[in-house]
């Protein structure tokens, strides 16, 4: 792996074989860089995200060369709404949680685009992800158009300067910190497992035990001992363990 490119658009998905068709299993956000795998074909790129590593296929034309300019990245998190990449004529939309380059303007494609655009006003990490609400849920999202659960939860460790592993049982694995049921709090990370223990659902706790993740759309609902507890009082999701973030 020898080249690095970057998405310069306001996501890009990647997908499990290079085919347009085939399962996406992850995505990347505006500001993102990749190792280049190999070529194939022409289209096609395999590439290795940085963070969280992850393997797949992009198409060639999603992904630019690094900007000449030396490229230091803030994360969007001091907005409390999706932002744009300005010009005169064309816009390209910003999700929560990707990274703006450190500078006055970047070309894209030949055209060039105004970066100012961080708003003033700093919110809270929980205000940030409460603009997810309502998204709908995407198999391997991480945008404001589309997200899965440890997608949710990812974007969520980022804006507080972790970094978490792609799925959920893997950000499981790597948090160490327990925390007994009880003992947690707001921020704190659930896991939820199916009937063989393997755990396939996160969602972030919020105040009074209420927890917010992505299940069919972004959504917040009650928590119980024994996990998510829909407005219809079925238990949707089994609790596995609450674990701490360490920063």
């Amino acid at each position: 792996m020898s080249e690095k490119l970057i998405c310069l658009q306001s996501w890009a998905p990647i997908r499990k074989e290079p085919s347009s068709t085939s399962e996406m299993i992850h995505s990347l956000l505006f500001g993102e860089i990749v190792w280049v795998r190999k070529e194939i074909n022409h289209s096609w790129l395999e590439v290795q995200t940085v963070s969280p590593e992850y393997i797949g296929f992009v198409p060639k034309d999603y992904l630019s060369e690094l900007p000449k300019e030396q490229f230091s990245v803030k994360t969007i998190f001091e907005v409390s709404y999706i932002q744009s990449l300005q010009n005169p004529q064309y816009k390209i939309r910003i999700s929560p949680g990707s990274f703006l380059p450190d500078l006055s303007s970047i070309t894209i494609g030949g055209i060039e685009y105004s970066t100012q655009i961080m708003a003033t006003q700093k919110i809270d990490e929980f205000t940030f992800l409460r603009q997810f609400l309502n998204t709908p849920y995407l198999w391997g999202g991480r945008s404001i158009w589309g997200i899965d659960c440890s997608g949710l939860s990812g974007v969520f460790a980022r804006i507080q300067g972790a970094e978490l592993p792609r799925d959920a049982c893997d950000q499981c694995e790597f948090i160490q910190k327990e925390i007994s049921w009880g003992q947690h709090r707001k921020g704190d990370l659930a896991f939820f497992s199916n009937e063989k223990g393997k755990v396939t659902h996160v969602g972030v706790i919020l105040e009074d035990n209420k927890i917010i993740h992505a299940h069919n759309r972004v959504c917040e609902d009650e928590l119980s001992v024994k996990g998510i507890i829909k407005p219809s009082n079925e238990l949707s999701h089994k609790l596995s363990s609450i674990k701490r973030i360490e920063l």
